[in-house]
C-alpha cells in the first residue's frame, strides 16, 4: 500500500482527532492534552514517541 493509499485510510480517523482536538482548545504552548494524544495515537501505530 502507498503513501496516499495510506493516508486516505486514516482519513476519517483523522477528522476525528482534527474534531476532538478543536473540541478541547489550549492556550500556545500548553497543549499538554493534544500532546497526549498524539504521543498515545503514534504509539498504537507501532512508532516509539515520548
Amino acid at each position: 500500500m502507498g503513501l496516499l493509499e495510506q493516508a486516505q485510510a486514516l482519513q476519517d480517523e483523522m477528522v476525528v482527532w482534527r474534531r476532538d482536538i478543536h473540541m478541547h482548545p489550549e492556550l500556545g504552548f500548553e497543549e499538554t492534552r493534544t500532546a497526549n494524544l498524539v504521543v498515545q495515537t503514534l504509539r498504537e501505530m507501532g512508532i516509539e514517541a515520548q
